[in-house]
């Protein structure tokens, strides 16, 4: 079962598989299949997900 961080914005359509973990402020693009472990402030997208930006808090 998938581990959820705070504050994750996960989009519909969605699959977490597994047992990854999903970090804190997190986002998920609608219809992506994550099946890696997503680090804290990133964002991912497509099938399977891959990062497509390292977001930055000021």
């Amino acid at each position: 079962m998938p581990h959820i961080g705070n504050n994750v914005n996960i989009g519909s359509g969605s699959a977490l598989i597994g047992g990854i973990k999903v970090g804190d402020n997190a986002i998920i693009g609608a219809h992506s299949v994550v099946n890696r472990d997503v680090y804290d402030d990133t964002t991912v997208v497509g099938v399977p997900a891959k990062v497509v930006k390292k977001n930055r808090r000021i």
